[in-house]
Parts: C-alpha cells; sequence; structure tokens
C-alpha cells in the first residue's frame, strides 16, 4: 500500500495528506465543540431548572403573603400555584404541563411532602412514591431517587440525576432535577427535565461538523485555510457566548452571511438568545412587576430604595397608601369590582410618576407605595393633597362613584435609616397608626409609634400567660328600659389588669389578641366569666336579667364556638334567652349564606342576636334587611348631636322607626345626658345605655 502512495504524485499526495490533516484536524475541533456545546448546554439547562426551582420558591411567597393576609385561604393559595406551575387539575386526575416557566420539551415541576407524597405531578398527583426507584438500574436494592430528591432539598438544595419514563410515553431517559424545600408549606419543590432536551443541539453541532469536513475536502487545500477561517470564527464565538451564557450573560454571535449549516447554527443560536432573553425578561416582569396594575412591585422597590439610600439625596420619603374600606367595597359589589377599582387606581398612581423624583408601586392587595424626592415635608404634605384631590376627580370621571379615602404612613429618610426594610418597616408603623386612628391625612412616622407598637407586641408576649392567670375581668354597664328606667340587662365588658403593664387598654389589648391567634380563648375565656356572674347578676337585678356579650366575628360564624355555648348554658343551667350575643358589621364580609346559617341556629338553640354599632358601616340598612337579629344597638355618633343638631334629630328617628317596622327592639348606646334621654323617650326607642344611668362597674360594686 505503502509503495503505491509513493508512485502518487505529490499533489495527489498532498491532497491525500490535506484529507488527513484536516479531517484529523476538523474531527478534533468539531469533538471539541460538540463537547463544550453539550456540557454548556447541560449546565445552562442546570441553571434553568434552579431558577426555575427559585421562580417558584417566589410564586410560594408570593401566595402564601395573600393568604396570610386573608384575600385567599392557603388551600386556595396552593391549589392557584399548582395551576400555574403545571395546570389545572382535570377530571381524571392529570395535569397539563403549559407552566409559565420554560424547562425544556419534556420538563415539568414535581411537588413532593416530606414523605414522599406527590403533591403536584402531571400523572401521579396524590400518590406514595417514597420507595420508587430508578427504572434503568437493575439492581436488588435499586436507587430511591425519590427519597434522594427529598433528602437534598432538605440540605439547602440540591441536583438529581436517574433515569426515568417519558411523560405520556413508553421510552426512558436520562433525567435531571433540582429540589428545594419550603419550610412553611413542607413542599419539596422539584424541576426535572431530561437530558436530551437541554443538549440535542449539541448533536446537531457535531453533525453539522462533518459536513463541514465533507465540502472542507472538496475545497482542497488552498480553499481549506478559507474555509476553516470562515467555519472556526463562527464556533469560537459560539463557544465564548456559551462560556458566557454559563456564567449568567446572553450575548449574541455576528451574523454571518453563509446560509450552510454554520450559518445556520448561528441563526439558531441567536434564536435561541433571544428566546432565552425573553424567557428571563417574563420571569424578572413576573418577579418585579404587578400584573393587574403593571407598576413596579415590592422586590423592585425594595432593590430601587435600596439603590437610592446609598446615594446622597435630599427630601426622599417613602409613602404608604391603603385604600380604605377596601373589604367592605369587595364584600358589596365583588372581588372582580374591586381588581377593576385597584387596577384603575394603579394607572392613575403610573400616570404621577416623575423621573427619579416620584415612582409609584404596588406593595400588595389594596396597598401602594410611592417613592417621593426632592420634597420638603410641608410641600410633601401639600402636594398629597392635591394629588389625592387629583385622583378622585379622575377616579370618579372613569365612572366609580366612591370618593377614594386612603390610610397615609410616611416615613422620611434620615442618616439613621440604611435598608429599604427599615424605611419599610417605619412607613408601616405610621400607616398603622393612620389606620387606628381612622385618618384621612398623611401620618409622618415618628419613634414615639415606634414605641407604642413595641409596647402592645410585649404586651402580645404576655396574653397567653394572662389567659392563665386570670388576669381578665369582666366589667357590667347596665341597660335600662327607656319607658321606666327598669334594668332589663348588663352589657359584659373585658378588662385586663396586667402584671406587668398595670390596667391595659382594652382597644390596645383586644386587637393584640387577634393578631396573636387567642381570639377563640379569649372568648371562650369571657363568655365562661359572664355566665359564671349569672346567678349573681339575676341576684342583683331579677330574673330574667339579660347579660350581653360581644363575639368577634372570627369566632361567632365557628361551630365550634355554638357547641361551647350550648354546652356552657346546660352546664350552668341557664336559659338561652337571658343571653344575648353582640355582633359587628364585620362578621357580614363573609358568605351571606354562612351568616344566615350562624346567625339561624344559635336563634334556634335559643340565644338571642344584637347588631352593635348599628349605622355606623356602608350598609346597615342593607343588612338589616337580610339578616334576622333581635336587637340593633344605634351607635353613639347618632346621639352625640341629637341635642343641638335637627337633622341628626330626624335620621335617628327615621332609624328607630324603620328597625321597629322590621321587629328590632332597638337599643340606643351612649346615653350621657338626660335632655338625650327625654328625645330617646320620644323617638320610642326600647332601651337606653350609657353614663346617664350607668358606668362599666365590677359585679363586686354593683349593688
Amino acid at each position: 500500500m505503502f509503495r503505491r502512495v509513493k508512485r502518487v504524485t505529490l499533489n495527489a499526495r498532498l491532497l491525500i495528506y490535506t484529507f488527513l490533516l484536516l479531517t484529523m484536524t476538523t474531527m478534533v475541533i468539531g469533538y471539541s465543540s460538540f463537547q463544550l456545546s453539550k456540557n454548556a448546554l447541560d449546565e445552562r439547562g442546570q441553571d434553568i431548572l434552579e431558577n426555575g426551582v427559585h421562580t417558584a420558591m417566589m410564586l410560594i411567597e408570593e401566595k402564601r403573603t395573600d393568604a396570610e393576609e386573608g384575600f385567599i385561604t392557603q388551600e386556595e393559595a396552593q391549589e392557584d400555584v399548582k395551576e400555574i406551575l403545571l395546570g389545572p387539575l382535570a377530571e381524571d386526575g392529570t395535569r397539563p404541563i403549559e407552566g409559565p416557566v420554560d424547562l425544556g420539551e419534556n420538563g415539568y415541576f414535581i411537588v413532593y411532602s416530606p414523605e414522599g407524597i406527590e403533591v403536584l405531578h402531571p400523572t401521579l398527583e396524590g400518590e406514595d412514591v417514597w420507595d420508587v426507584t430508578d427504572v434503568g438500574n437493575d439492581s436488588e436494592d435499586g436507587y430511591l431517587f425519590v427519597q434522594d430528591k427529598i433528602n437534598q432539598a432538605m440540605d439547602g438544595g440540591g441536583f438529581v440525576h436517574y433515569t426515568w419514563n417519558l411523560p405520556f410515553e413508553e421510552e426512558t431517559g436520562e433525567k435531571v432535577v433540582y429540589a428545594d424545600y419550603d419550610e412553611d408549606w413542607e413542599w419539596v419543590v422539584t424541576a426535572g427535565t431530561y437530558m436530551t432536551d437541554f443538549n440535542e443541539d449539541a448533536n446537531a453541532i457535531m453533525w453539522v461538523t462533518f459536513a463541514v469536513v465533507f465540502l472542507l475536502v472538496i475545497g482542497g487545500v488552498l480553499l481549506s485555510v478559507y474555509f476553516f477561517s470562515g467555519f472556526t470564527k463562527p464556533l469560537m464565538s459560539l463557544e465564548q457566548a456559551m462560556v458566557k451564557m454559563k456564567r449568567g450573560s446572553y450575548e449574541r454571535v455576528p451574523e454571518v452571511s453563509r446560509q450552510d449549516e454554520v450559518g445556520q447554527l448561528v441563526s439558531s443560536y441567536n434564536k435561541m438568545v433571544n428566546a432565552m432573553q425573553d424567557k428571563d425578561d417574563r420571569i424578572y416582569r413576573y418577579a418585579y412587576y404587578d400584573d393587574l396594575t403593571g407598576l413596579p412591585n415590592r422586590n423592585w422597590l425594595n432593590d430601587y430604595a435600596g439603590n437610592r439610600l446609598e446615594e446622597a439625596g435630599i427630601g426622599r420619603h417613602l409613602v404608604l397608601l391603603d385604600a380604605r374600606n377596601f373589604k367592605v367595597i369587595n364584600s358589596l359589589y365583588g372581588h372582580a369590582y374591586g381588581d377593576e377599582m385597584i387596577r384603575i387606581l394603579g394607572g392613575l398612581l403610573s400616570q404621577m410618576e416623575t423621573g427619579d423624583d416620584v415612582k409609584p408601586v404596588r406593595i400588595g392587595g389594596n396597598e401602594f407605595a410611592i417613592w417621593v424626592e426632592r420634597f420638603e415635608r410641608n410641600e410633601l404634605l401639600a402636594h398629597i393633597r392635591e394629588k389625592k384631590r387629583e385622583l378622585n376627580r379622575n377616579y370618579q370621571s372613569v365612572g366609580f362613584s366612591q370618593a377614594l379615602e386612603f390610610h397615609i404612613g410616611v416615613c422620611s429618610v434620615t442618616k439613621d435609616i440604611v435598608s429599604f426594610e427599615e424605611l419599610y418597616q417605619r412607613a408601616s408603623v405610621a400607616m398603622q397608626i393612620a389606620k387606628e386612628h381612622q385618618e384621612d391625612q398623611a401620618v409622618f412616622f415618628e419613634q414615639e409609634m415606634y414605641d407604642a407598637i413595641e409596647k402592645r407586641t410585649q404586651y402580645k408576649h404576655h396574653l397567653e400567660t394572662a389567659l392563665n392567670r386570670n388576669e381578665f375581668t369582666l366589667f357590667y354597664q347596665e341597660k335600662h328600659a327607656a319607658t321606666d328606667r327598669r334594668v332589663i340587662g348588663v352589657e359584659a365588658l373585658c378588662r385586663w389588669e396586667s402584671s406587668e403593664f398595670g390596667f391595659v387598654n382594652p382597644g390596645d389589648f383586644i386587637p393584640a389578641i387577634d393578631r396573636a391567634g387567642l381570639m377563640m380563648d379569649f372568648t371562650e375565656h369571657v363568655t365562661k366569666l359572664a355566665l359564671k356572674d349569672y346567678p349573681e347578676l339575676v341576684a342583683r337585678y331579677g330574673a330574667g336579667v339579660e347579660v350581653s356579650i360581644n363575639i368577634p366575628p372570627v369566632v361567632f360564624l365557628t361551630e365550634e364556638y355554638r357547641r361551647f355555648l350550648n354546652q356552657q348554658v346546660q352546664k350552668r343551667g341557664i336559659s338561652p334567652e337571658h343571653i344575648v350575643l353582640e355582633i359587628t358589621e364585620d362578621v357580614f364580609i363573609a358568605e351571606t349564606a354562612l351568616v344566615n346559617q350562624t346567625i339561624k341556629r344559635l336563634r334556634e338553640d335559643g340565644f338571642k342576636i344584637s347588631l352593635d354599632d348599628f349605622g355606623s358601616g356602608y350598609s346597615s340598612l342593607s343588612y338589616i334587611s337580610q339578616f334576622q337579629t333581635d336587637e340593633v344597638k344605634v351607635d353613639k355618633s347618632f346621639i352625640d348631636r341629637v341635642e343641638t343638631d335637627d337633622r341628626a334629630r330626624i335620621l335617628l328617628v327615621a332609624i328607630i322607626n324603620i328597625a321597629h317596622s322590621m321587629g328590632y327592639r332597638v337599643v340606643v348606646e351612649g346615653v350621657e345626658t338626660e335632655g338625650q334621654v327625654r328625645i330617646l323617650r320620644q323617638t320610642h326607642c326600647d332601651v337606653i345605655q350609657g353614663f346617664v344611668y350607668a358606668r362599666p362597674e365590677p359585679l363586686k360594686r354593683i349593688s
């Protein structure tokens, strides 16, 4: 063979040597490019899976916040997450793979419980897969990859590799999964796909390389240099771009004029880069912008304000806006109306943006924030008043009849504030004060506010101990018949004499009890005290005296409290007709059917229901026409001006007449003067309660 080669001309031998050299060289280059591309695509694929899980964890955090703030239940929040990550649950128990995060052709999310139950899966949702093994492992014990996923997630997150069936197919493939753990919901969140989903392009690179080899050999030695230049340059650009892609930087490679496989590869790569950039842009927008209003969200504000705080500036403030009575509006007009209201409000706020000076943001729910710069305090107050008027004009011009009212909290940037969270916390404290005082004007943060909030937080830690120590006691205020001043009942009012804080105002400790989640225990404790005192109340006021107990909505609507109440009156031999349960309009925010059912059952049990603070809400007349209670208590605001204001007296008479026409007993509370008593007797109200007759007193002081 070698003799024959020697006989071949130099030209031929050069062609043969060139052919061999080009073939070997190109094969080396092609194989290297293939491996680099494959590795880069594989690593990028793993980055996509890890980012996908992080995106899912952000989504879980957002939905958990919605649930904690009461906009949806935890079950609804979890189902929302499932539907976003995969799709809605079909009747056959499967879910489509149509989530917003592109995990490859066969990629999808799976969520496990720590015990190995499929919380979310396209086909196996609800099944126990703790002992499932790798389908490609023929050993006796097998590889328990589900357990490995859970262990990786519990250890802070990591990758797992195994062999598994393709979705809805009988074929198998090598699969890679990234797993992380959400402690609050106890979810092991995984994103996985098959290796071929990410490295198929690497095979295309290999075949393109072989094709180029063939063309180079035909082109000859002289054309090979030129051809290699046109071939390797784009490949090297691709390799460099892939290395940068691995680091998270998407960079297009220069387009080439040639229309062969190399040009197609470059074009396909650039299209892939564009698609990934678009996807990351969507993820970024999802993470940093609000879908409903299009405004930036809290994550965006956190980054923006953090950067601005690092720079020098003057007159900088964070303004928090909370639309007042939004829950009532939602209950009256529906959530679609409420969403449209928020959308329009967001659009109006976005029109106020002026460069770096004014940046509106939606925090969530009905809460907005505005980053403001270059405004002194007085200028800011005037600016807020002007913008509120402008908002209302524009708001009503698009068809909304209600005037917009806000709780507004403001924190000015001072030298001691070094982070956005600290700034936001102070502004939230100011807004909390505005809510508590029903302020419609901007409230600026002062350190005393934080101290007051901190004191209430201290209350929270001592409340459970106070319940166990029986530090809560009852005072009773008499309710007198309007005609003859006869005491027909008393209202039980709770007081707290703390061993640590002394006397604590009910306006401080009752909200703290609610925030601490102790409202059921507290209400049952108050009920027990009132029923325990009932025999003494009968001894002082005579048989048939009624005792009124204030019941918060979160307790009133539960079957648990109804059972408890019936057990207690039966245990003590008290007739339910002597027990009056006072509720406020807040209870009607719940579903109408549930409220009606609760009231009906309690009245059937013999208890009386009283609607407290009647007339103070938006829709009191609507409520008494929908829900049949036994008594309405007219709010103190209607009696304060009856001696001096004819319009107030006419309104009070109308309210009492309407209530009587519907069969209600009418109690007027907050009566303080004999002049008010004379007017009330003329209105034919039934019961009078107030300081004019008696102040709240402990049982031992009542004669």
